[in-house]
């Protein structure tokens, strides 16, 4: 008897079972060898790429995904000072060039590393911060000189980028936008003490909904991953301010108590998959605190942990197994361990690599 691929196994057994809610991992029949198929499509991180604002340079790191472990690639130009990154699950990297007025476009190659597809010229505005949509058919574009944010086609077959003719008023040195996970929501930060909030149209149009009044520097929004609150950085306050964000309008509400102190200039903030971690960048004394959270309130509580990352740190970014937690610091690319309780353990080799390293972004692909 011929030997079937895993692929047309799937779909017989899926054939035999009554529907896939019927598939569960726990059972051992016809439903149970089906949903071993359905569950084994894992997505793991494959690579690592990193912005380094000094040397003009995009970093390339592959990752073992059994380990964390990352190796560095090489680098690759970019224009002047790029700051901002974004990958596409299509197999591109953007990386947003504030002086030079631009946003490079590379093609991964086999092993991870890229090539330059073109840098595409933004008209000037000092580009900063990057977002995807979940679909993968728009790029998100901070502007500081402009204080603009504007949306740009993806055509994902070749990675190139095209206007859509939408614009939306931010900051003038807004350093980041923040998608909501599954609603048409986004908001961005800046000096100043409001944020700003948009109704994302389809057509990558922009509506302005209210915003945030902060006490100072709304730095840094994020947007929780189950979408229901958002996180300021307030630089200038040591703490991070907190929000509910309204499902059917995208309104916030301040919570209470309505902000949590993380003792020092607060940076970049990052939030696990689960809700249940929060990690807060402190540049000021180049390290990361992590603060336990409350998934359902939306509530950090007190430090449970702290670590020294050199030179930072400004990016943070998680793989897809909730597993791995990146930190571009310096010259140094930092990788720490989660395990189910939320606690880090750093993997004991750090990576050097670049002068300054500013933010950083992963590639996934499914494990077959």
């Amino acid at each position: 008897m011929a030997r079937l691929s895993s692929i047309a196994l799937g779909a017989l057994l899926l054939i035999a079972c009554r529907s896939p809610v019927d598939c569960r991992p726990a059972d051992l029949s016809c439903n149970g060898l089906a949903s071993l198929l359905l569950y084994s499509r894992v997505s793991l991180v494959r690579a690592a790429y990193l912005t380094d604002n000094v040397s003009n340079l995009l970093y390339s790191y592959s990752i073992d995904p059994t380990t964390g472990q990352p190796s560095l690639i090489g680098s690759i130009g970019t224009q002047v000072l790029p700051r901002g990154v974004a990958v596409h699950p299509a197999g591109y990297v953007y990386a947003a060039n504030e002086t030079g007025g631009s946003i490079s476009i590379y093609r991964i190659l086999p092993g991870y590393s890229v090539s330059l597809v073109t840098h595409f010229n933004v008209g000037g505005g000092t580009p900063s911060a990057l977002a995807i949509n979940s679909a993968g058919t728009l790029l998100y574009v901070t502007r500081q000189g402009v204080s603009l944010v504007n949306s740009y086609w993806i055509d994902a077959s070749t990675g190139l980028l095209s206007s859509t003719g939408f614009t939306g008023t931010t900051d003038a040195t807004t350093n980041q936008i923040s998608l909501h996970p599954t609603l048409p929501y986004a908001f961005t930060g800046g000096t100043g003490a409001t944020s700003y909030g948009f109704l994302l149209g389809a057509n990558g149009s922009f509506t302005t909904i209210p915003g945030a009044v902060t006490a100072t520097d709304t730095f840094y929004p994020l947007i929780t991953p189950n979408g229901r609150y958002l996180l300021i950085s307030d630089n200038g306050q040591s703490r991070v301010e907190l929000f509910s964000v309204s499902q059917q309008n995208g309104a916030l509400t301040a919570l209470s108590p309505a902000f949590f102190s993380v003792g020092a200039a607060a940076g970049v903030s990052f939030v696990d998959a689960s809700g249940t971690s929060l990690y807060v960048c402190i540049p000021i004394s180049n390290s990361m605190r992590t603060f336990p959270m409350n998934s359902t309130t939306g509530q950090p509580s007190a430090q449970s942990q702290a670590f020294s990352v050199s030179g930072g740190p400004y990016g943070l970014a998680m793989d897809p197994t909730n597993t791995y937690l990146f930190a571009a610091g310096g010259t140094t690319l930092y990788v720490f361990k989660r395990d189910s309780a939320g606690t880090l353990t750093q993997i004991a080799q750090p990576t050097p690599g670049g002068a300054a390293f500013n933010k950083v972004a992963i590639y996934s692909t499914s494990n077959f």
